[in-house]
């Protein structure tokens, strides 16, 4: 069974459930596990960028997580993860300083992630899109073994 959470950065770099999304009073606790690994890999994503951080539009964050059910139970234990980084900026220059920073938060600086990564595997897609339209399509994917 696949859990997902979103987020979105909004006013003052917090981040919020994304468009659709419930918030944390509508979450369950395996679920807002997902949010809190989210929100807090995008805390360092933005404490990263500096100040590319202002011209990033916009930066979405699922993540799921694959729950391994037994029987008819109806918890599980998570197996594995997905992270997938959607991000918007207005200078296609700062592609590669944005994918770098959002590497350097999921594979070294988030603790959250990092702890996900002792349960199960950790994988990563990288989305950037310039604001002119054009889309760069996945730029990295990674997958973390524990």
């Amino acid at each position: 069974m696949i859990k997902s959470v979103a987020l979105e950065r909004a006013a003052g770099n917090e981040f919020v459930p994304a468009e659709g999304n419930v918030g944390c009073e509508g979450l369950t606790p395996s679920e807002m596990i997902l949010y809190a690994a989210g929100k807090a890999v995008g805390n360092d994503i933005i404490a990263l960028l500096g100040s590319v951080a202002g011209r990033v539009m916009s930066l979405r964050i699922t993540v799921e997580g694959n729950i391994i059910t037994r029987g008819k139970e109806r918890s599980g234990t998570y197996k594995e993860f997905l992270f997938r980084y959607d991000v918007v900026c207005s200078d296609p220059d700062d592609h590669s300083r944005i994918s770098r920073a959002i590497e350097l938060a999921h594979g070294k600086y988030c603790t959250l992630v990092r702890m996900l990564k002792m349960i199960g595997p950790v994988a990563y897609d990288i989305y950037i899109h310039s604001g002119k339209g054009s889309k760069v399509g996945k730029v990295k994917e990674t997958v973390t073994a524990n």
